[in-house]
C-alpha cells in the first residue's frame, strides 16, 4: 500500500533537517543538513522506491512535493514535511484520503534552534533514525 509519512509541526523545529538526514542515511550520501536548501529526491531500498521532500513551510511547497510524488509511479513511500498552520497539514491529509494512501503522521523531538549545537545534532539524528526505521518496517510489511 502506498504510504505517506508526514513529518509535521510548527516552524523551525527540525522537520526538514530530519528528512534530509533520513535521505542521507538511506542514500548513503553526505548532504548539508543545516543549510536552507530543501530536497526532493528518491532512493530505492530492496526494490522499493521512496520519495523524500523536505520543503513544507507553505502551500506552494507542499503542492510541489505532491506534484513530485505524482511523477513517481513506482514510488511506495513518500516522506514530506508540513506545518501545523497555513493549511499544509490539511493539504497532505486530504491528498492521502483522496488517493486512498495510508497516512502516518509524526512530529519530531523538538528543540530551540538557539540550543547547544550538539543537542540539535543529536535530536536530528534521533528524528531521522525514526523516519528510516519506519521506512524499513514498511518495506518489510510489503513483502
Amino acid at each position: 500500500m502506498k504510504t505517506i509519512i508526514n513529518v509535521f509541526g510548527k516552524g523551525d523545529i527540525g522537520k526538514s533537517s530530519a528528512i534530509k538526514a533520513a535521505y542521507a542515511k538511506l542514500a548513503k550520501k553526505q548532504i548539508g543538513l543545516n543549510d536552507f536548501v530543501d530536497i526532493r529526491e528518491t532512493v530505492s531500498i530492496n526494490g522499493v522506491t521512496i520519495a523524500l521532500a523536505s520543503a513544507g513551510d507553505n502551500y506552494d511547497e507542499v503542492n510541489r512535493n505532491i506534484e513530485f510524488f505524482e511523477t513517481k509511479d513506482n514510488c511506495s513511500v513518500f516522506v514530506c514535511a508540513s506545518r501545523t498552520k497555513g493549511g499544509t497539514i490539511g493539504l497532505i491529509t486530504n491528498y492521502a484520503k483522496e488517493k486512498g494512501y495510508l497516512l502516518i503522521e509524526m512530529s519530531p523531538c523538538t528543540y530551540d534552534r538557539n540550543s547547544d549545537t550538539d543537542l540539535v545534532d543529536i535530536l536530528t539524528d534521533i528524528n531521522s533514525d525514526a523516519i528510516v526505521n519506519l521506512i524499513y518496517k514498511l518495506i518489510e510489511l510489503e513483502k
